[in-house]
């Protein structure tokens, strides 16, 4: 808007009287809640199902077993390997006594060896695929999902195919917040760092937290721009929270305290200097600042203006064309 003042136009503003005041300059994202640790149960063999311990909500302790898995193929391929291992172990203790009393040839001995290494090695192989059929808590926590019943068929993960996800179990005293970070907020986060958590299910609470494990590789691009992932230790967990919850962060990169600071909208750029316009006596008048840490609407003036100064503020389409020395009335 304008003011007609000897019929010429004159720009009106809006302007706002400089103090020093407080900042915080802080990185916001999205995520969701989990466990810590938090571990999704697989199976490491294909088999049915035949007995799952425990149900949602139950407490495991690490080494306490989950999940049983159809165990008679695999326990008849144990017996039948282990039979012949030890047939072809004792055939390879008298080879090698003959071989030390020079009563058998140096190849003969190796082709009994070689046997009896075969033997051994399928032995084992069979040891490890029976113990497989049972499955054992990686870790003390709560089963907080189960996603299999018994008589299901199980697979193991493949390269391409993740396989099946049994259930999940998650230490529930303390929670982490996993959010998603951009590559541009990356260079402002470090360890500890304070931030604060609301959950979209509880929006009257606030959770302080802190950063406590920072993504080193993207997880995901959007329209070609890399996100990573930034780990949040809830400080006091509630019993209300749960995993998979929605939440939101602010993660405090820095703050000031007695500062002058001015709106964005206030600050400009000419000729590759950072600039604002103060009101004085009816003019704008060009003033170079130097700035420092900012917040979604301010940021801090470092160099350049002074308690008491009077900056204009608006409105943005006067702003985008003052000039040094040009007339302008208060709003």
């Amino acid at each position: 808007c304008v003011a007609i003042q000897n019929k010429r136009k004159i720009n009106t503003v809006q302007v706002k009287i400089i103090k020093k005041e407080s900042i915080v300059s802080k990185i916001t994202a999205t995520g969701y809640l989990r466990g810590w640790p938090q571990v999704n149960i697989s199976s490491e063999i294909v088999g049915k199902i035949v007995k799952i311990y425990g149900q949602v909500g139950d407490s495991v302790k690490k080494g306490a077993i989950l999940c049983q898995i159809d165990d008679k193929e695999a326990l008849a391929n144990l017996k039948i390997s282990q039979a012949r291992y030890e047939k072809v172990k004792r055939q390879y203790e008298r080879a090698r006594h003959l071989w030390e009393a020079k009563l058998l040839s140096r190849e003969n001995f190796e082709d009994i060896e070689c046997e009896y290494r075969i033997a051994e090695a399928d032995y084992h192989l069979a040891q490890e695929r029976y113990r497989k059929t049972k499955i054992f808590a990686p870790i003390s926590g709560t089963i907080t999902q189960i996603n299999v019943e018994e008589g299901e068929i199980v697979i193991m993960g493949t390269m391409n195919n993740p396989g099946t996800q049994i259930m999940t179990v998650a230490n529930l005293s303390q929670m982490i917040a996993q959010v998603k970070i951009t590559e541009s907020d990356m260079p402002f986060l470090y360890l500890n760092q304070k931030a604060f958590i609301t959950v979209d299910a509880l929006p009257k609470q606030t959770f302080s937290a802190k950063v406590s494990e920072i993504g080193l590789m993207p997880v995901n691009y959007e329209q070609g721009i890399p996100n990573f992932t930034c780990a949040l230790e809830i400080l006091e967990p509630s019993s209300e929270l749960k995993p998979g919850m929605k939440v939101k962060a602010e993660i405090i990169t820095a703050s000031r305290d007695s500062v002058l600071i001015v709106p964005l909208a206030a600050l400009g750029e000419e000729d590759g200097k950072e600039v604002v316009y103060i009101y004085h006596g009816g003019t704008a008048k060009k003033v170079i600042v130097k700035t420092g840490i900012t917040s979604e609407l301010d940021v801090e003036i470092t160099l350049g203006l002074n308690v008491g100064d009077t900056i204009i503020i608006g409105p943005y389409k006067v702003l985008s064309r003052l000039t040094d020395g040009c007339e302008v009335s208060l709003k």
